[in-house]
């Protein structure tokens, strides 16, 4: 087994190694502070396991190198922390098959069940019924919604440009807090920005949810 963790943290990347190893990884960790060592390394190495922070995704060219390592390697793991480390959010959400979101604050047990799942040492609960979670994905509605949502648009403007009723607009945000599994509206703009960094169908054309 081999992990590769992106993180500026220090401490992260210790409390990681320390998990990593408690959930049975027998093998190499790499601590990487670079997108560009990174991608090198995915050449090199196939990884098992990789964890980066989202404050790696803070450009376009960043972006693009770190969801073409995912696309890449379709049967390694991806964690991605969300950037913002004094937000405490104790869920998951898959992006992917193999990718999914959380931050810093889940659980001990929650990060062991995930690596020992995908390190093929036991069935994980959590990592289960991720899996079995369709990928997030929303409508176009829901697409126009959240965009003048997040810029910070009241009800009102929103119902107006959209031309719909509050109680429409309360059922789909409800719905998309759901999906994100997540109130907190920062928490929904952070997990917004990393499925948008690594992935091309966020926003499916002929998808009704």
């Amino acid at each position: 087994m081999t992990a590769f963790i992106l993180d500026h943290c220090v401490f992260t990347r210790s409390a990681m190694r320390s998990l990593l190893t408690d959930s049975g990884v027998r093998g190499n960790i790499y601590a990487l502070n670079d997108v560009l060592k990174l991608e090198i390394l995915c050449h090199k190495i196939i990884p098992d396991i990789v964890i980066i922070s989202q404050r790696y995704m803070h450009s376009k060219d960043d972006d693009h190198i770190l969801k073409t390592v995912i696309e890449r390697l379709p049967h390694t793991f991806f964690l991605i922390f969300i950037g913002n480390e004094n937000i405490v959010y104790n869920a998951v959400v898959p992006l992917k098959s193999n990718v999914i979101v959380t931050s810093k604050f889940l659980a001990v047990d929650g990060f062991t069940q995930l690596f020992r799942h995908f390190a093929g040492q036991e069935k994980s609960p959590i990592a289960s019924r991720a899996k079995r979670c369709a990928p997030l994905r929303f409508s176009k509605t829901k697409k126009q919604i959240l965009a003048m949502w997040m810029a910070g648009e009241n009800t009102k403007a929103i119902c107006a440009h959209l031309n719909i009723k509050d109680k429409t607009l309360s059922s789909h945000k409800i719905n998309i807090k759901r999906k994100i599994n997540a109130d907190n509206k920062l928490i929904i703009y952070y997990i917004l920005q990393v499925a948008g960094s690594v992935t091309d169908d966020l926003y499916a054309r002929q998808y009704n949810g």
